[in-house]
């Protein structure tokens, strides 16, 4: 998948079907961020060829992300194991 038939799951997951302009470009850069923060903690992706774990953990993040304003929580608990899951399996990969 290339992170454009994952921005389509991204608006199916958040119910945002058919988002304004402004509202695509939002989310868009949302999921990029995402993609980075999730750089920042040692994952990489391939992001023109990505498996369905990748796809779904960058789905995960971005609806984090767009909707943690919503509560003062942290990262649930699901998401947090994905992401540290994906770290060690790329790390064990190096070896």
């Amino acid at each position: 998948m290339t992170t454009q038939e994952v921005f389509e799951i991204v608006k199916h997951d958040l119910g945002e079907l058919n988002p304004s302009p402004g509202r695509t470009n939002y989310l868009m850069t949302i999921m990029s961020a995402g993609i980075n923060l999730m750089g920042d903690e040692g994952v990489t992706f391939d992001l023109e060829n990505l498996d369905s774990e990748d796809c779904e953990l960058i789905v995960m993040y971005t609806h984090y992300l767009v909707t943690k304003r919503d509560t003062d929580g942290g990262m649930p608990r699901m998401l947090r194991w994905a992401l540290n899951n994906r770290i060690l399996k790329e790390k064990a990969n190096e070896v």
